[in-house]
């Protein structure tokens, strides 16, 4: 039994060194990994734009004159 495990670990040891010299043969040849990005370039600098209105816009609600009174009364 523990010459089928050490075949089995010798087995895996072997398999995770070739994964990792592929992993580093595709990056070297620019292979891109993970997610594709779902917007293109456009998209996003419209997407920062929008999210940067957005969060200016709770500022100068604040610095309004019209939330000096008190909402209720």
């Amino acid at each position: 039994m523990q010459v089928i495990a050490a075949v089995a670990e010798f087995e895996r040891d072997l398999l995770i060194e070739r994964t990792q010299s592929g992993i580093i043969r595709a990056k070297t040849a620019g292979k891109q990994f993970g997610r594709p990005p779902a917007l293109n370039i456009e998209e996003r600098s419209a997407v920062l734009e929008r999210l940067a209105a957005v969060l200016i816009l709770p500022s100068l609600l604040v610095n309004s004159k019209r939330l000096d009174k008190p909402l209720c009364e």
